[in-house]
């Protein structure tokens, strides 16, 4: 295995047990608390993300563009995925359209054959994952 993947990368089926709690403002933006910056930086020690990806110090801000999910960014080069509404990352929520166990499964198989970003680890509300930058999200109706 290369010295940049660890036992999380692209294994949908291993799910780190950690959460990252994100606080709110009143217009249910986004705050990126040090509480959360402590949950973000415990996940990515304990998925194993090296130094050669992301290092201290972590910068993390909001990115806008998710659908189902708030995204951050740490230092530009690792995506948070935070399931909205408490959802977890292992199972289908009765009140949701989304099944995150499928999706985990489908952009794990995209990120093994290279058609899709690198799935750092799994963790309890969420994913980490590459972030590709100067690469925006497609608005609601650019999608088909």
């Amino acid at each position: 295995m290369p010295p940049h993947l660890s036992r999380y990368t692209n294994n949908s089926s291993l799910v780190a047990p950690v959460t990252i709690r994100l606080d709110e403002n009143r217009n249910g933006d986004a705050l990126i608390s040090q509480r959360t910056r402590d949950d973000i930086e415990s996940v990515l020690r304990m998925l194993e993300i090296p130094d050669e990806i992301v290092n201290p110090p972590y910068e993390v801000r909001p990115l806008s563009g998710g659908l189902s999910n708030r995204l951050l960014v740490v230092n530009d080069s690792v995506l948070v995925r935070l399931h909205s509404n408490g959802e977890s990352s292992s199972t289908k929520n009765e009140n949701s359209l989304l099944d995150r166990e499928s999706e985990n499964k489908v952009s794990t198989l995209l990120a093994q054959r290279g058609a899709g970003p690198t799935i750092y680890g799994r963790f309890q509300n969420g994913r980490l994952e590459q972030f590709y930058r100067n690469v925006r999200p497609l608005s609601h109706a650019e999608m088909p």
